[in-house]
Order: C-alpha cells, then structure tokens, then sequence
C-alpha cells in the first residue's frame, strides 16, 4: 500500500511538472507595438522602358515611428510547439520620402511620398523553452498603399504594393495574462508593371520593421 502511494505521489507530480511546462500562449491574444520603421522604395523604376530616353528617379528612404495594432491566435501541436495566425496593422503614415525625376541627368519634376495602411497577414511558428516563453519565426502576405504629392501640392499617383514579410521574435509574460515581446520584420514589396505616356515602368520596395510592445491573453 505504501509503494503504491508512492508511485500515485510521483504519477502526481509528474503531471504537475508536465502541466507547468504547458504552452500559456494558446487561444486569442491582443498586441500593441511601437517602434522603428525604414523602406528602401524604387517608386518609379525606367530600366524596362523610358531609361532609352534618358529618364531616371531618386526617391529618399521613408521612415517612421509605427505604431502597430495586432490580433493573433495560436494553438498547441505538443508542450514546446505551436502554430498561430498573426494579422498586423500599421496605424499610422511612414514620414514622407523625398522623390526625383531626371531626364537626360537634369531634374524634371519632385514630390514627396510616403506608405499609409501597411498591413500582414503570416502564419507564425512558435518554440515554447518554458511555460512563459516563445521564441517565434514569422513568414505572410503584406500590402501597403501610398500617398503622393507633388511639389506644387496637388496629388500624385498612388500605388498599390503588395508582397511577402518574414519576422523573428520573442515574448514573455510578465503577469498572469500579459507579455511582453521584441520582434524584427523585414517586408519585400512591388507594385505591377504600370504604363503612362507610352512608357512602363515597374515599382518596388524592401523595408524593415523593428518594434517592442505588450500583449494579452484571452
């Protein structure tokens, strides 16, 4: 009787042990995130048609401080795995890039431009070392839009970009439904290949996104 108590004590604790070890991140969560953000756009790119011509751009990096919205849900293959969705989005505007036509070496016309409603969607694959751990990598769709001006104020053309993002990251709970997480994203975006006035051209552009903020669990 008193093995038997005694193998039922270690069964137990075990199971308590196994317990402990159980993903806390599975279901609903809720996350908000600021941080640093910097694109690398070729907004107007001739080298597939009008570069014959003499016809080039420069366009600034666009930056920003993001502030980012995000829902995700996450579900538990074994005690250290999981897989989630995530859906990201960008609340505000990036700061607006400087952007230059030349023809021929000599500049024609300017403007500025910057992203607006920056969104991703990514499956996210999670390491769980511990019960208020995760260690994460990140692979989805992202999209963004522009918005142009020119140099006398009136409005440019606005782009459509759309493309894939991958991201690395990390949380940790810091009370019984709240986390804390550290997350880098890079996004790897083009628009289709456009024509106007007789010329096509294509746009493209590969950004980076750096960012700290808080979560909660449901």
């Amino acid at each position: 009787m008193v093995k038997m108590r005694s193998l039922l004590g270690w069964w137990l604790v075990g199971i308590g042990a196994a317990q402990a070890q159980a993903p806390n991140f599975e279901g609903l969560s809720l996350q908000v995130a600021g941080g640093y953000q910097s694109h690398a756009p070729v907004f107007f790119d001739y080298k597939t048609s009008g570069a014959a011509n003499g016809l080039s751009t420069q366009t600034d990096r666009t930056q920003g401080m993001p502030l980012i919205v995000s829902a995700a849900y996450t579900w538990s293959f074994t005690q250290q795995v999981s897989l989630g969705l995530t859906y990201d989005h960008h609340v505000l505007k990036t700061s607006a890039a400087r952007q230059s036509l030349y023809t021929n070496g000599s500049f024609t016309s300017g403007g500025t431009i910057r992203f607006k409603n920056q969104q991703q969607l990514s499956l996210v694959s999670g390491v769980v070392p511990d019960a208020s751990t995760m260690v994460y990598g990140k692979l989805g769709i992202a999209k963004a839009s522009t918005d142009a001006t020119n140099d006398d104020g009136s409005t440019a053309e606005n782009l459509n970009f759309s493309g894939w993002a991958w991201g690395v990251g990390a949380k940790r709970f810091v009370s019984l439904n709240q986390f804390a997480f550290a997350e880098y994203n890079r996004v790897l975006m083009s628009d289709t290949l456009r024509s106007s006035d007789s010329l096509t051209y294509q746009t493209s552009s590969k950004g980076s996104v750096l960012v700290v903020g808080m979560g909660w669990q449901f």
